[in-house]
């Protein structure tokens, strides 16, 4: 019997925004790369023509990583690259927090869900700040049981955060699922866990149906599941 669920934040409970992309877009020109330079930084980072590419760092690495890439892209200081990077994500986050968008009624999720008493866990390679912010905003914060962000644990697939997921509620391996829309989710669940693939973000279903037990179009879908 499943007790517990860990979600994925972007791509699966919520919707990847353009603001991200045009918050990178605007730090990596503070730079005044000439165009070819800054093309070629984005494409790396995971951004080609607007969108964002599936497995990229902007779709599964923690600001750090993305801020570590860009520094040493720039030969710049890394410490200083993650602080600015960091602030910036999260201005940007704030300043345009009506494109904080839920991929389905998570409201009628979450309360499912805590209708049958289970654990609601997010695990994102965003920080703290920004994914607290999210669900303040969509007035959802209070069904969150356990945040797993990208400054507080092993980024995915690590699973020292879903270790301390089920020690910190007592649970089995088998009571847990995990959804989420990468690969990078599927292999972060452990084999005893039930892995929930979402198409509502980055994830194709010809790629995610490799990884996971169960397809489904939005997290919506968990309500016929369970």
């Amino acid at each position: 019997m499943i007790k517990a669920i860990l979600f994925d934040k972007d791509g699966t409970l919520l919707e990847y925004s353009d603001f991200r992309i045009l918050a990178t877009r605007k730090f990596i020109s503070s730079f005044k790369l000439d165009s070819l330079k800054a093309t070629e930084l984005l494409r790396l980072l995971g951004i080609e023509k607007d969108k964002v590419l599936e497995n990229s760092l902007l779709a599964s690495a923690t600001i750090e990583d993305i801020a570590f890439f860009i520094a040493a892209y720039m030969n710049e200081d890394r410490s200083i690259i993650y602080k600015r990077l960091d602030n910036f994500y999260y201005k940007a986050l704030v300043k345009n927090k009506e494109q904080i968008r839920p991929t389905c009624d998570l409201k009628k999720l979450f309360d499912f869900l805590k209708g049958k008493n289970i654990k609601i866990g997010l695990v994102t390679s965003d920080n703290f700040r920004q994914a607290k912010y999210s669900f303040e905003y969509l007035g959802l914060s209070s069904y969150i049981d356990f945040y797993a962000c990208g400054d507080l644990y092993k980024k995915k697939p690590n699973k020292e955060s879903l270790y301390a997921f089920l020690d910190k509620f007592s649970l089995s391996e088998k009571e847990l699922a995990v959804c989420g829309d990468s690969i990078v989710d599927m292999e972060f669940a452990s084999a005893d866990n039930l892995k929930i693939g979402v198409l509502s973000g980055t994830g194709k279903a010809n790629t995610l149906i490799k990884y996971a037990d169960i397809l489904i179009n939005s997290p919506e879908g968990i309500i016929k599941l369970l």
